[in-house]
Order: structure tokens, then C-alpha cells, then sequence
């Protein structure tokens, strides 16, 4: 996507409504999607979420209508089509020619959804700027948000995230050292020993977390394993690829929802994750582990917990059973406490992910994804300028 259109002053991303149902089935393809209900069998007419293959057939038809301003001026994928423009001139004419392109071959567009003229935007599981991908806050909601413990047994699960995932951060031991000394006081006399010390130790791992999880950009080529578990009063679920955290999400229940039986708060967890990244995950293979064995099953009897399920369908996810001992940092996100402001407001969580990494354990240099950087880093390389040089006199050959 960036490799091509680098150099733009305004993006604009429109959500097609419905895209699978753009496309009509044939006869035989047809009798292929037989539904099955308590009123008869009945087959589908139109493309339908859920299927295998919808994906990739929604991707290649989206690109056949717009191949001949693919490599210009537009970005497509699935049910997302952003058009990049140098000036607001040319912008407003990009955007006509696609939205007449769309309407001549029957698709709709929803308003709401779409990001009209702006200067960035979230696209693809990033946060997308003119001068390059700029951290995304959404990714690190759930570590930034969560409160200072107040009980050993807080500050033992706090930890305990950390370790999980100990390899990825080699500094680990040495800021946490202060918060490692704390778990072996007495129960009672817990906030007795809490210092600034331990304050400043809790404010560095939380950035140091946030930091790296914010570096790994996410592969949609690969695996998505979706952690996810919910307590009595929150929700908290992580996602990796090859073992690393590329996001960690966290919030309260409503009191509404803290009435919904648990295999319905665990099916409500999973729907608003899928939700809240569907710019990252739309499309993807996805795994989803629950400590919730209901969810595996077929047999549905809650209405809700149906229409849940069905949600996910969309994104034709793998759900595994996990045992709750084994789902450490999920677990640990439903139920270590947040700050007060939760993650509610975009304007407070994004306050609190500026304020974060003034506590970063070592200074925080240059956002290595920006493009003059990454420019001035490849000046920088001799192998680069080398290869370089060889393309330019045709002794390499690419």
C-alpha cells in the first residue's frame, strides 16, 4: 500500500454496505449454499459471509472493476477502498470517478463509515499519515489503561502479563525489579511499601509494553491467535502472531451487561475485539481461544449468544477451547483495574497514551516507520547503496 502511494496530502476511505451480497451466485454455486432451518431448506442467492472463499472472491471482483486506477490513485481491499490524492483538486475528482465506477457495478456505500478528505486515517491495522505510519493507540488500550494495583494480588497479575511474554522484553527484569521486591511483602502491609519508586517502575513497563507492541506492525499473510476472556465486570482479551503482542484491549462491562449469564459476556468479548480491529482483521485467518467450552459447541439456546455468533461468522474465525489456568494474560485484562476515565472517551485514552511514554524506560528516538527516516536509513546503509548501485548498472537483476 505505502510503497506505492507515498507521496499524498489527503486519503479518503469508503466502506462498501454489504459487500458480499454485491455479488449474485450461478445456479450450481448456487445449491452449494444450502440453509437449513426449522421452516425448510432454502439456498442462497448471493455471496454469503462465512464462506471460505468469500474473501478472496470479493478481493479479485473489487479489483476487477477498479484495475485501471489501481496503481494510480486507490488501494482496495474487500470492503475498503482508499483513494489517495497530492492536492484537494485532484482528490474530489478521484473520488467521483470511484464512486461512479462503484454505482455503474452495483455497489453501495455507507457514509457513516467512510473518512472523507482527511490527512490520516486507520487503514489496515495502522494508523496512516503522509509521513508515514504513526503508532496506533487502540493497539496498547488495554495495557495503558490498566490503574496502579492497590492489592498484592493486582500487582501479581500485572506481573505476571509481563513474564508471559518475558522474551520480548529484554529489560524486564531490571525496570521491574522494584515491583518484583513488592510481592514479597505482607498482604496486609501492601500499600505501606508502595513508593515512587514502585510508581515509576509501573509507569516504565506499561511504556516499555506499549512501545514494542506499538513496533509490531501485523502481517495480514499470517496467523491471528485472539486471546480472550471476561470477568464479572470487564473484558480483556490480546492478540498475537508468532508468539509476539501486536494488541492488548481492556473494558468495563455496563450494567447491563454485567446481568448477561458467562458464556454470553465471553461471545460479547469476542464480538466487540473483532470489532474494534476489523481494520486489522477483516480478511485474515483468525484463531480465537476461550476458556468457555459453550462457545466450540453448536447447540445455541440464548438468542443473543446466536446473533453473537453469527457476528463472528463474518470473519470465519477457528474457536479453540483453552482452559482458564492457561489464559494468563487475557485473564489478567478482565480483571486488573483501569483508570477511571476506562476506555470510553478516545480523547481521555488518547491523553493517556501520550502521557505514558514520558515515563519509557530510555529515551524514545525517531518512530522508525516514518518515510524520511526510513529514506535517510537506507542512505545510511552501505549494502543498500551497494545493491543500488549494481540495479543502476544493470549487474543485479531483481
Amino acid at each position: 500500500m505505502m510503497r506505492r502511494h507515498y507521496d499524498w496530502a489527503f486519503i479518503t476511505v469508503l466502506d462498501l454496505t454489504l459487500c458480499y451480497y454485491s455479488y449474485e451466485l450461478d445456479e450450481e454455486s448456487s445449491w452449494y449454499c444450502v440453509l437449513v432451518t426449522p421452516f425448510g431448506k432454502y439456498r442462497r442467492l448471493r455471496l454469503s459471509m462465512g464462506l471460505a472463499q468469500s474473501p478472496d472472491w470479493a478481493q479479485a471482483a473489487l479489483e476487477e472493476v477498479l484495475q485501471e486506477e489501481l496503481h494510480d490513485f486507490i488501494e482496495a481491499y474487500i470492503d475498503d477502498v482508499a483513494i489517495f490524492s497530492k492536492t484537494w483538486e485532484d482528490h474530489v475528482k478521484h473520488i467521483s470517478i470511484v464512486l461512479k465506477k462503484l454505482e455503474m457495478s452495483g455497489y453501495t456505500v455507507n457514509p457513516a463509515k467512510c473518512h472523507w478528505g482527511v490527512t490520516e486515517v486507520e487503514w489496515m491495522g495502522h494508523m496512516v499519515t503522509k509521513d508515514g505510519l504513526k503508532p496506533w493507540p487502540k493497539k496498547v488500550e488495554g495495557i495503558v489503561n490498566i490503574a496502579q494495583p492497590q492489592t498484592l494480588k493486582q500487582l501479581r497479575a500485572f506481573i505476571g502479563i509481563v513474564n508471559f511474554y518475558r522474551d520480548f522484553w529484554k529489560q524486564r527484569a531490571h525496570v521491574m525489579a522494584p515491583l518484583t521486591a513488592l510481592t514479597k511483602v505482607p498482604r496486609k502491609e501492601f500499600l505501606k511499601h508502595w513508593t515512587d519508586e514502585t510508581t515509576k517502575a509501573f509507569k516504565e513497563t506499561k511504556a516499555m509494553i506499549a512501545q514494542d507492541i506499538l513496533l509490531a506492525y501485523p502481517d495480514p499473510n499470517k496467523l491471528y491467535v485472539i486471546e480472550t476472556d471476561a470477568s464479572d465486570y470487564q473484558l480483556g482479551a490480546i492478540g498475537y502472531q508468532d508468539g509476539q503482542p501486536v494488541f492488548m484491549w481492556s473494558r468495563k462491562l455496563t450494567k447491563a451487561q454485567q446481568n448477561y449469564a458467562t458464556p454470553d459476556k465471553e461471545a460479547a468479548c469476542i464480538v466487540e475485539v473483532l470489532h474494534v480491529y476489523r481494520t486489522m482483521l477483516f480478511g485474515s485467518r483468525i484463531e480465537i481461544h476461550t476458556d468457555h467450552l459453550n462457545i466450540t459447541r453448536d447447540n445455541i439456546s440464548s438468542q443473543r449468544f446466536l446473533k453473537w455468533r453469527l457476528a463472528m461468522e463474518e470473519y470465519c474465525p477457528t474457536i479453540v477451547y483453552k482452559r482458564g489456568e492457561d489464559n494468563v494474560v487475557a485473564d489478567g485484562l478482565s480483571r486488573l483495574p483501569l483508570e477511571p476515565s476506562g476506555t470510553n472517551d478516545p480523547d481521555e485514552t488518547e491523553d493517556l497514551f501520550k502521557e505514558i511514554f514520558l515515563h519509557y524506560p530510555e529515551a524514545v528516538g525517531q518512530f522508525p516507520l516514518e518515510f524520511q527516516y526510513l529514506a535517510q536509513a537506507q542512505d545510511d546503509d552501505a549494502s543498500i547503496r551497494e545493491s543500488t548501485s549494481k540495479c543502476l548498472r544493470d549487474e543485479y537483476v531483481w
